[in-house]
């Protein structure tokens, strides 16, 4: 099951993520939102150390360290 955040404005964001290589060649996890999902990416759940907040700009969601 897709983790899933409804947004203040009323549309709902699933939770993405992947590892990417960066380029000291060091790799680190990314972790998105994204009104569309994409399969290959997407999270069960949301990561430990993490929170949600919002952009008070765009109303998208964000993961935070806590």
């Amino acid at each position: 099951m897709v983790f899933t955040y409804q947004a203040a404005n009323g549309r709902t964001y699933s939770l993405h993520g992947k590892t990417v290589e960066l380029p000291n060649g060091r790799r680190q996890p990314i972790y998105y939102f994204a009104s569309e999902v994409k399969d290959d990416e997407t999270l069960d759940a949301q990561p430990e150390g993490y929170r949600i907040s919002e952009s008070e700009r765009t109303g998208r969601p964000a993961l935070r360290k806590v």
